[in-house]
């Protein structure tokens, strides 16, 4: 809800770096005081994620905003974005490599693992956030003064909803490829979420068995990263063509799974299906970031990555529930499973009916060079009557929306 005020203070002031920077550092504080998890201070502890998630998604509104000013071209952010995500992939193994060694070392139960994860993350948070925020950001300058009639607090919100009108009325393209996006997250998203359910209901597996999994997700992430970035640099391979490869294969291996993991005597092949998960979970949101950021319009960094956050998570509650449903109504939980792949399924026929990829980047420059002509004509207005209008510092003014 509070992402539209702060995507409109990203875009719209020059705090940009402050946002990315203070938020870093309350995150930091979260996580230290975290710590303190326990039996009596699990409700605490749990506010305390709320309030993480929340710094969050407001930090990487900020990052965001910055990632996607580095190009308009869908096959070099797809090669940056897919390098972010390999970057991510290692870390978090190099992380893991660090406490499950650290906790068999000194013996601790499952409070004092996270309790050693939290210090890390503290630790490893407070060198690396300051660094990089002092040395890696630079200061922006505000993409456009805030439009006439509206005032910082008010005008995120009414931006957000005349832009999800423009693009529902003139750039349909961009609308069905927000629904891809949607769908194929939610669907994603799930997949760790059911698959723990099922494997250890169905498969009898027990925790290190599935961490063992998750952890073979984590390492097929990273050529997966590389798969999407590959075909991205190939000439006739467009970001449509690529996600809809990548919500091929997730859907046949979610039904594929459904069909063949019926028990314990098939353990061995829930590794098999980490590996096909893992390399389609690196592949599939670098390619939607990249294909976005190449069909929005300019200048509104901060408000689009805004609602290309909200696009990942507003149905995310959908196919659990989908999978609960199944589960209570006395079916098998494997059609539970299976039924992500129809997420996919719904996702690709979304792409498919966009069109032409090139044909929607038409649509883009037309809609923009209107954005301009009629700015153009507001800043004609604004000088007859005696007023000066700053822009961003760079002679570019504010393109204001019907």
């Amino acid at each position: 809800v509070a992402l539209p005020f702060v995507g409109a203070v990203v875009d719209h002031t020059p705090h940009r770096r402050s946002v990315g920077a203070y938020t870093a550092a309350s995150i930091v504080v979260v996580k230290a005081t975290e710590i303190v998890v326990g039996p009596h201070t699990w409700l605490f502890v749990s506010f305390l994620q709320v309030v993480t998630g929340l710094l969050f998604n407001f930090h990487i509104t900020s990052t965001y905003a910055y990632t996607s000013e580095l190009s308009k071209d869908a096959t070099t952010q797809a090669v940056y974005n897919s390098t972010f995500f390999t970057i991510m992939f290692v870390s978090t193994l190099i992380f893991l490599f660090m406490v499950v060694p650290l906790s068999n070392f000194l013996n601790t139960d499952d409070v004092g693992t996270a309790r050693i994860a939290l210090a890390l993350t503290s630790i490893i948070s407070t060198a690396l956030f300051p660094f990089c925020w002092k040395y890696f950001f630079r200061e922006r300058p505000a993409l456009s003064r805030i439009p006439s009639g509206m005032s910082l607090a008010t005008c995120g919100f009414r931006k957000v909803f005349q832009t999800f009108r423009r693009i529902q009325r003139l750039f349909p393209a961009m609308m069905r490829f927000m629904v891809a996006v949607a769908l194929g997250e939610a669907a994603s998203s799930a997949i760790a979420t059911i698959g723990t359910t099922y494997m250890k209901e169905v498969q009898d597996m027990n925790a290190n068995e599935i961490a063992l999994v998750f952890f073979v997700v984590l390492v097929s992430g990273i050529p997966g990263s590389q798969i999407g970035a590959y075909l991205a640099k190939k000439r006739s391979w467009n970001p449509i063509h690529n996600l809809m490869l990548c919500n091929s294969v997730f859907a046949v291996s979610c039904w594929l799974a459904g069909s063949m993991l019926k028990g314990p005597q098939d353990k061995t092949l829930s590794y098999g299906f980490g590996v096909v998960w893992g390399v389609c979970l690196g592949w599939l949101f670098p390619i939607e970031l990249s294909g976005f950021v190449s069909l929005m319009e300019k200048d509104q960094e901060a408000e689009m990555m805004g609602i290309f956050l909200f696009l990942s998570q507003i149905l995310v509650w959908l196919p659990p529930l989908v999978f609960t449903m199944v589960n209570e109504s006395g079916l098998s939980m494997s059609i539970g499973l299976a039924s992500l792949g129809f997420f996919f399924v719904f996702a690709i026929v979304a792409l498919w009916c966009m069109g032409s990829y090139e044909d929607a980047l038409s649509t883009l420059e037309n809609i923009e060079n209107q954005s301009i002509m009629e700015n153009d004509d507001d800043v004609v207005d604004d000088d007859e009557a005696g007023l000066i209008m700053l822009g961003n510092g760079k002679g570019q003014t504010h393109l204001t929306y019907a």
